[in-house]
């Protein structure tokens, strides 16, 4: 809870809202969150060499690369907006 408010208490607000609520602390948990069912696909597909786990890895981490990605992109936007202050 003391992390989501902590752009309160440096007085730097962020644009990108949804309901009044930052997008940032929404999006990164989810690219830690589907690294673990990543290797637990990897590790399927050694085990048994079925091609689905192998596209499902595939399909898992190019997800969450893109959420990284957007998670990135909010953090330079908000280290820009604070040097700009």
């Amino acid at each position: 809870m003391a992390d989501q408010n902590a752009h309160y208490l440096l007085g730097v607000a962020t644009t990108a809202k949804i309901s009044g609520h930052p997008i940032h602390p929404m999006l990164i948990p989810f690219p830690i969150a589907l690294l673990v069912p990543v290797f637990l696909s990897d590790l399927m597909f050694w085990s048994t060499r079925n091609a689905f786990w192998a596209e499902a890895s595939v399909w898992l981490l190019s997800f969450a690369l893109l959420m990284s990605v957007a998670a990135v992109e909010e953090v330079k936007s908000h280290l820009g907006r604070s040097q700009q202050v």
